[in-house]
C-alpha cells in the first residue's frame, strides 16, 4: 500500500518505464468495515426490538419480520450508501486499473486506454470522492475521502495513466 508521502513520490517519478503493480489506498478499509458493523449492529439491536415488540402484540410471523428487516436494512443501507460506497484500493499494472470496493471479492476494471477523465469532485460537506470516467460513459467513484487525499490520488492516478498510455 502507497501512504501519502509515497503517492507524492510515486507522481514525482513520472519517468518510469512502466506503472508496474502498484496499490494505491484510497481509504482505509478496516476503519470502513468498523463502521458498518458497529452501525450495523445497533440498528440489528433495533430490528430486534422491533419484532420482539411486534411479535408481542400478536401480530403476523411474516409482519414481524419484515419490520425488523426494514429497521435493520434501511438505515444501514443508508450509511453504507451515502458514506462507504465506492472503491477502497486502485491497483496498478501496466494497462489497467483494479478498483477494489469495500468488498474485495467485486472488484472493477478499467482499461487505462479507456479512461477519459480522472478527477475529485466535492460529495457532501467536507468530504470528496475520486471519479474515475470512461470513454463509455461510466463513471466509477472513490469511497469518500478528504480533500487533500483527493488531489493527491488524482495526480497519482493521472500519472499512471500517462505512463502506461502517453498521449
Amino acid at each position: 500500500m502507497l501512504g501519502l508521502v509515497d503517492l507524492l513520490d510515486f507522481v514525482g517519478n513520472s519517468v518510469g518505464p512502466s506503472v508496474g503493480d502498484a496499490v494505491l489506498e484510497v481509504r482505509s478499509r478496516g476503519g470502513a468495515w468498523f463502521v458498518l458493523l458497529l452501525f450495523g449492529s445497533l440498528f440489528g439491536i433495533l430490528g430486534a426490538e422491533c419484532f420482539r415488540q411486534s411479535w408481542r402484540r400478536d401480530h403476523p410471523l411474516a409482519l414481524s419480520l419484515g419490520i425488523a428487516l426494514l429497521a435493520f436494512g434501511l438505515p444501514t443501507w443508508a450509511i453504507y450508501s451515502s458514506s462507504l460506497d465506492g472503491y477502497y484500493e486502485v491497483r496498478l499494472t501496466d494497462d489497467r486499473f483494479e478498483l477494489v470496493p469495500l468488498i474485495a471479492g467485486f472488484s472493477k476494471f478499467v482499461v487505462i486506454e479507456n479512461v477519459r477523465r480522472i478527477e475529485g469532485r466535492h460529495a457532501y460537506k467536507q468530504s470528496w470522492r475520486v471519479h474515475i470516467e470512461t470513454a463509455d460513459g461510466i463513471d466509477w467513484c472513490s469511497a469518500t475521502i478528504r480533500r487533500e487525499r483527493a488531489a493527491v490520488l488524482v495526480k497519482a492516478l493521472e500519472a499512471a495513466r500517462l505512463k502506461a498510455s502517453p498521449r
